[in-house]
């Protein structure tokens, strides 16, 4: 009766760990303006069939980003 009685315990304390909480804040996006942008390092464009996905790795004051602009024919 007492292991499921701590197994019991033990899955309630697991679950309210886990459990996700309300208060946790969101890591906020940094969006480097285009025009503020000191080198874009390599530029790569997909087609698709009804669509043209170019992905820039950019870079400014050692923040590196990932831009990805979707064209539709």
């Amino acid at each position: 009766m007492k292991k499921i009685l701590l197994l019991t315990a033990l899955f309630a304390m697991l679950f309210t760990a886990c459990s996700e909480d309300e208060n946790t804040p969101e890591i906020p996006e940094y969006i480097i303006p285009e025009n503020d942008i000191n080198s874009v390092k390599e530029r790569i464009s997909l087609e698709d069939n009804q669509e043209l996905v170019t992905y820039s790795i950019i870079s400014k004051d050692s923040i590196w980003g990932l831009s990805k602009d979707i064209t539709i024919n």
